[in-house]
C-alpha cells in the first residue's frame, strides 16, 4: 500500500501522542509497543523524592487506534505542524 493514498491509522499513546501510519506499520508499531516496558518517575509529594519503575504496558489503557480517511490525512498534512 502506498503511503500517498489509501487509509491510514491513527495511533494514539498516551495523553497526547497521536501517530498516523498505513495500516502494516500500525499493526508493527502496536506489536512493538506490546513488547515494550513502561518506565515511570513518581514524585511522592509526603516525602519530597522520587522513585523509578519498570512494568509492563498495558495496551488496553495507553493505546488506542482508529482509521483516518483519505482525504483527512491529506488535509491534515497540508495544514502541516502547528504554530
Amino acid at each position: 500500500m502506498s503511503s500517498q493514498s489509501g487509509i491510514k491509522f491513527k495511533v494514539s499513546v498516551g495523553w497526547n501522542a497521536d501517530f498516523v501510519f498505513s495500516p502494516d506499520d500500525a499493526l508493527k508499531f502496536i506489536e512493538l509497543l506490546g513488547k515494550a516496558e513502561v518506565f515511570e518517575v513518581k514524585y511522592h509529594n509526603d516525602s519530597k523524592e522520587t522513585t523509578q519503575h519498570v512494568y509492563p504496558v498495558d495496551l488496553s489503557t495507553k493505546v488506542s487506534m482508529g482509521i483516518m480517511s483519505d482525504t483527512v490525512y491529506h488535509v491534515a498534512k497540508m495544514a502541516g505542524k502547528p504554530e
